[in-house]
């Protein structure tokens, strides 16, 4: 068929997805469009270098064609609106400076058909890298943030791409809507699949990376504590059902702030916001400052507001889990000549969620290896042992009495210890055998490290966490994976959270 010219008159539609002046054009011609035939512009087919149309009958239903054009007839009487119009017509017109070549059915069926083929390709193209995508989600080499992160930038492209095949499809062509529904229908369960994916592999990288505590009133002790104690493998099982029964006289307080961390916890479980978690840090404080009790790590209410140490939460929350260990002390009093009077020695044993273990060395096995040595010495005449604490780092005078102090019983699940600004390295901080501080060291006393908190200025706590085989700095409701050459690191310690090595 050879190529004509556009009747001025003739209504242009075009093919979605469509440009803004496509849709302004299409409603000038409109407006002039009282019934009968209109051109559909084929995008992006030029058969015998001209333009691919199609002429096809109206398809406005009869009462809004009629009505719509009593509306038009009306406001022809107005004249400078349909003059307005005419003259943005001839503009659009204007820009019609090809030729038009009217397909025949056989030719239109045709352009649909490679159309179609043409995304049958290119569905089938994603389906096969989705299947593969598919198959790695669950394969251990893709199993780290780095990892994760990729494959849901791959699934990403893969939905974006599908999105636009799917527009394509939707874009006309309703005279084959056999073909096309087949096709929709395809990638609508692509879509589908790709979407559980993304979802699923979302999933297994927050589970990788601790989430953010928002701090709510000087609640940054807390979550610096909170957030080694999250990191600890397999806690929902360490987690008890209930507090125990002895002391009796703190039960019910005990009872109280056990139910306001598992209220907490539930939360995490549930992936809940940083801050809605923050809001229950804030209850679980608010529980303990209500129990108002002195023993085993409480504080009373006159204490409130000394209760800004994470170590003291540590204590606290260790043993209301019962998690706590049986430290055994063995006070000698030393004669002024440096000898010891082992007659008058005296031992006490209490319950402790924190060991302190604040002496000096290069790493901290050195300094668990050096803790037995230290208390064997004898002083000589004239001489005192001094440590500096932590706080003033003024000398503290201790030759009066010579204190030992031992883990007695089994190996707690999780052992914290109080250690005097240690920069912590974790090439060699990383597992410690704690077997000198045990009395009887009648099991494995492998640990290790899963995190540790930190003080900046006596003002504000951080952590830094071991969680999925990297380290996290968590800074309340902020949370990055670091290096182990993070500047994180530099800063000393003041707690550091440990496990029980898995056999």
């Amino acid at each position: 068929m050879t190529a004509i010219g556009l009747d001025f008159f003739i209504p242009v539609r075009f093919e979605k997805p469509k440009t803004f002046k496509q849709y302004v054009q299409e409603g000038v011609d409109g407006y002039f469009y009282l019934g009968g035939k209109s051109v559909f512009v084929i995008s992006g087919e030029i058969l015998h270098g001209s333009q691919a149309i199609r002429i096809k009958d109206q398809d406005q239903s009869r009462v809004k064609q009629v009505v719509l054009n009593a509306i038009k007839i009306i406001s022809y009487m107005t004249v400078i609106i349909p003059l307005l119009m005419l003259i943005a017509k001839a503009s659009f017109r204007l820009t019609f400076t090809h030729k038009f070549h009217i397909v025949s059915e056989s030719e239109y069926e045709s352009i649909v058909s490679q159309r179609i083929c043409l995304i049958v390709g290119k569905v089938s193209f994603w389906e096969f890298f989705l299947s593969s995508y598919n198959g790695a989600i669950n394969d251990d080499k893709w199993n780290s943030i780095q990892g994760l992160s990729f494959l849901i930038a791959e699934f990403q492209e893969i939905q974006g791409s599908l999105v636009v095949l799917l527009e394509e499809i939707e874009s006309g062509h309703t005279e084959y809507q056999e073909k096309e529904e087949a096709l929709k229908k395809l990638i609508s369960e692509l879509m589908d699949q790709t979407t559980n994916s993304l979802k699923a592999l979302q999933e297994k990288i927050q589970n990788k990376i601790p989430r953010g505590l928002e701090n709510v009133g000087n609640t940054c002790y807390m979550n610096s504590a909170l957030q080694p104690l999250l990191a600890i493998r397999n806690l929902e099982q360490i987690i008890p059902d209930s507090v125990a029964s002895e002391p009796k006289c703190n039960y019910e307080e005990r009872k109280k702030i056990l139910s306001s961390f598992k209220k907490f916890f539930q939360s995490w479980v549930n992936k809940e916001t940083a801050k809605e978690l923050g809001r229950k840090v804030g209850d679980l404080r608010r529980q303990i400052f209500e129990a108002g009790l002195s023993e085993g790590g409480f504080v009373d209410r006159d204490q409130e507001r000394s209760f800004q140490d994470a170590g003291q939460f540590f204590e606290l929350i260790l043993h209301v889990l019962g998690k706590g260990f049986q430290l055994e002390m063995i006070r000698t009093p030393v004669r002024h000549d440096g000898t010891s009077i082992e007659g008058r020695q005296k031992t006490e044993t209490t319950p402790q969620g924190v060991f302190y273990l604040q002496l000096p060395g290069e790493s901290l096995q050195e300094i668990v290896n050096r803790y037995q040595s230290v208390f064997d010495q004898e002083f000589a005449p004239g001489d005192e042992w001094r440590v500096k604490d932590p706080i003033s780092q003024s000398k503290i005078l201790i030759s009066r009495y010579k204190e030992m102090q031992k883990i007695i019983g089994p190996a707690p699940e999780i052992l914290v210890v109080r250690v005097n600004n240690h920069v912590v390295k974790p090439e060699q901080d990383q597992t410690i055998n704690f077997a000198p501080l045990f009395k009887e060291p009648l099991e494995n006393c492998n640990y290790q490290l899963i995190g540790f908190s930190q003080n900046h200025h006596q003002v504000h706590w951080t952590s830094v966490v071991w969680k999925e085989n990297n380290w996290h700095y968590c800074n309340d409701s902020q949370t990055q994976q670091v290096s182990a050459e993070d500047p994180c690191f530099k800063h000393a310690a003041n707690y550091m959270i440990f496990q029980k090595h898995e056999s």
